[in-house]
C-alpha cells in the first residue's frame, strides 16, 4: 500500500507584467473603469435616497427598484473588470478600486470639532460648578438668623471711628470751599498794571 502525498493544489501562473504601450491602455482602460464606476456609485447611492423617501405604494417605485437592480449588477460586472486589469498590470495587491479622495480644502472659521470640546469643557468648568452652588443653596435654604453681632467693645470702636471719618470728610469740604472762594477772589480782583 503507497501512500501519497497530498499537498496544496499548485498556483497558477501569475500573468506576466505588462509595460510600454499596453501598459498605457491598460492604465488608460482602468482608469475609465473606475469613472465608469463611480458615476455609478453615485446614480446607485441616489436611487437608494429615493428608494427610502419612496413611499411603497407609489407607483413609481417598481421602475426605480428595477435600475436600482440593474445599476447593482452593473457596478459589480464593472468592479470585475477592474479588479482583472489590476491583475494584469500586476496590481493584484492594489485595493479593488483606487479611486483617489477628493483633496481636502483649507476651513474658515473654528474647526467644529473644536467648538464641540470647547463647549463641554465650558459646561463641565462653568455650568456645573454654579448649578452646584444653586442646589446647595435650595437645599440648605435660606438663613433663618443674622449672623452674630459684633461685641460691644468692638461696635463702641467703629462708632468712633465713624464719627471721626465724617468729621474728616466735613473739615475737607470747609477746606475745598474756602480753595473756590479763593480761586473766585483772585480772578475777579482788577490787574494792576505798572506805569
Amino acid at each position: 500500500m503507497t501512500f501519497v502525498q497530498q499537498g496544496a493544489p499548485p498556483t497558477p501562473p501569475s500573468p506576466p507584467l505588462v509595460s510600454g504601450p499596453d501598459a498605457m491602455l491598460l492604465q488608460q482602460q482602468l482608469s475609465n473603469l473606475q469613472a465608469q464606476l463611480a458615476g455609478m456609485r453615485a446614480e446607485y447611492s441616489s436611487l437608494q435616497r429615493q428608494l427610502e423617501r419612496m413611499s411603497s405604494s407609489n407607483p413609481g417605485r417598481p421602475a426605480i427598484l428595477q435600475r436600482h437592480a440593474e445599476l447593482g449588477l452593473q457596478m459589480a460586472q464593472t468592479e470585475g473588470q477592474v479588479a482583472a486589469l489590476q491583475v494584469r498590470m500586476g496590481l493584484k495587491d492594489a485595493p479593488q478600486t483606487s479611486t483617489q479622495p477628493a483633496p481636502q480644502l483649507p476651513r474658515r472659521g473654528p474647526d467644529p470639532d473644536m467648538v464641540v470640546g470647547l463647549s463641554f469643557l465650558l459646561a463641565i468648568g462653568v455650568l456645573v460648578p454654579l448649578a452646584v452652588a444653586r442646589a446647595r443653596r435650595i437645599w440648605k435654604g435660606t438663613p433663618k438668623e443674622f449672623p452674630p453681632q459684633m461685641p460691644d467693645a468692638s461696635q463702641s470702636r467703629f462708632d468712633r471711628l465713624e464719627q471721626a471719618v465724617d468729621a474728616i470728610a466735613i473739615e475737607v469740604e470747609r477746606v475745598s470751599e474756602s480753595q473756590r472762594f479763593m480761586t473766585k477772589l483772585i480772578a475777579e480782583r482788577p490787574l494792576v498794571t505798572p506805569h
